[in-house]
């Protein structure tokens, strides 16, 4: 596959992911973040970094559980031993059904967009911005380095301005008013 045409479609997905952290709303996060996740896992398809590509997957499922979450309840700790599930599968699968090579590098270095997950995760059961923007920064961080290592320039540029958008907003929104 064209690794130009995966890193364009990595840094369309940036552009969604930066201005989610600048919605007002848990709502606006979440919807943004779902198209982010779709091109994405787009992009890390293409670039061969499978892991990703199903962590996006199921990221896009949450997001749009989250964006109903007032009738679907997932405050309840049900949904998140499901999507921890699927997490941990998807990592599981990519050492078994896709073959990844089980070193130890790999091990440490594929478990980064598991933790990203999680927190992320963590962060939509939220209603409060603040909050959803603190779990942002440990998903951001540990996708910012898994990205750096398997060279997906999209989801670097993303990563790096996502945490300066966080803290943008978190200077704008989330500082105590005295």
């Amino acid at each position: 596959m064209n690794p130009v045409v995966a890193q364009a479609i990595g840094i369309v997905a940036m552009f969604f992911h930066i201005f989610s952290y600048q919605q007002k709303t848990a709502k606006g996060i979440i919807a943004c973040q779902l198209f982010g996740s779709l091109f994405f896992g787009i992009s890390y398809l293409m670039l061969g970094a499978y892991v990703a590509t199903m962590l996006n997957v199921v990221g896009m499922i949450r997001a749009v559980a989250f964006l109903k979450k007032d009738k679907l309840h997932t405050e309840r700790i049900g949904w998140l031993i499901g999507f921890g599930f699927a997490y941990v599968a998807a990592y599981i699968l990519n050492f078994t059904l896709l073959h990844k090579e089980p070193s130890l590098y790999n091990l440490l270095i594929e478990a980064l967009p598991v933790v990203g997950l999680f927190a992320t995760h963590l962060a939509f059961r939220h209603n409060s911005t603040k909050t959803i923007r603190r779990f942002c920064v440990v998903s951001s961080v540990s996708w910012l380095i898994f990205n750096i290592l398997t060279v997906a320039i999209g989801a670097i540029l993303c990563e790096a301005f996502s945490l300066v958008s966080i803290v943008v907003a978190m200077v704008r929104f989330d500082k105590e008013k005295t």
